[in-house]
């Protein structure tokens, strides 16, 4: 099986193949043969690109994907931050808006809450979105991440 963390840091999942800058490889464009991955989680990366090319990036993404392959993706809910800061929650608000800004690579460019995250998807090409748990020690435990998952529909036979 090929199971693709992309932008993962010092950690990943049992099984996945750590990918981004820290691990000298790219995102996007991904080096891979489309068709040929089973799953990809990309864990508080997609924000990172500018939001005019996320479309692009997650139809890239799920064209990567086997047939019934899975293309799981958390991000920071903006919902849930905005819905934080009227309540007058103690967020790191501007870090979860604007990112961490530690260096070039570290602002957000986009923003996401659950309708719109579904929307990319499903315009990918990708069914069944549903949310999913975070399954390591990242950002995708955050309280403010959104996760859903989406599956590459299996051509049925003629």
């Amino acid at each position: 099986m090929i199971k693709l963390d992309l932008g993962a840091g010092d950690v990943s999942p049992p099984d996945f193949t750590p990918m981004g800058y820290a691990h000298g490889t790219e995102i996007y464009p991904l080096p891979i043969e489309d068709g040929t991955v089973d799953v990809i989680r990309a864990s508080h990366v997609l924000e990172h690109f500018p939001f005019a090319e996320v479309p692009k990036v997650v139809k890239h993404w799920a064209d990567k994907l086997k047939p019934g392959g899975v293309l799981k993706i958390a991000v920071p809910d903006f919902a849930k931050i905005a819905q934080g800061y009227i309540d007058g929650a103690e967020l790191p608000i501007e870090g979860y808006t604007l990112g961490g800004q530690t260096d070039a690579n570290d602002f957000h460019k986009a923003l996401f809450d659950e309708r719109t995250l579904a929307d990319y998807l499903r315009d990918a090409g990708l069914t069944d979105i549903t949310g999913w748990e975070s399954d390591c020690e990242d950002c995708s435990r955050l309280p403010i991440s959104l996760n859903m998952r989406a599956v590459k529909p299996v051509p049925m036979l003629p």
